[in-house]
């Protein structure tokens, strides 16, 4: 079923609204969490990072989900941190698209370090979704990066008014920012 799901374009899902990806998203969610068919939870995931990028909206619907279905959303968390150029110019190209995600993110990170100071069974799960939000947050947070021509803007600024060393200085702070 995954797979027709998968060979049905999501675009036309929004024609029938907003609630049909949310159903779609909650479904890949579950299955996300593999119970013992790794190839299943890898298009599961796939397909629940597809709709989270066409409709942000339905990470407010994986925050209610989240600890309910804790391994699949660490799985979609790591997915998210290694894809990020992929996804990030969908995630945020509204501001408002991007409030949505830092909050959810927060509201994760809240709920991870709540598990994790009362010590709870999936202490490691919680531990590890809790670095792939940090790091998503820190990327929404910076934006897209420092644009190329305000790079070369303030390495020229800094170059002037420092010679070699203040160029050299505003160039490792661009590669500081990026990384």
């Amino acid at each position: 079923m995954l797979t027709y799901l998968r060979k049905w374009p999501l675009h036309q899902i929004l024609f029938t609204g907003a609630n049909a990806l949310k159903q779609i998203f909650t479904f890949s969610l579950e299955l996300a969490g593999g119970q013992g068919n790794p190839a299943l939870a890898n298009e599961a995931t796939a397909i629940a990072i597809s709709v989270l990028t066409q409709d942000v909206d339905c990470f407010k619907q994986w925050d209610v989900l989240y600890k309910e279905h804790l391994e699949a959303s660490v799985a979609l968390l790591k997915k998210l941190v290694d894809e990020w150029k992929d996804h990030s110019l969908k995630l945020s190209s509204s501001s408002s698209d991007t409030l949505t995600v830092k909050h959810v993110m927060n509201s994760f990170r809240m709920k991870n370090e709540k598990a994790i100071t009362e010590g709870v069974a999936n202490l490691s799960l919680y531990k590890e979704a809790d670095q792939s939000c940090k790091l998503i947050s820190r990327r929404l947070s910076r934006g897209p990066g420092i644009a190329p021509l305000t790079a070369m803007v303030i390495a020229a600024a800094a170059a002037a008014a420092g010679g070699v060393v203040g160029w050299s200085r505003a160039y490792s702070i661009y590669l500081a920012n990026i990384a």
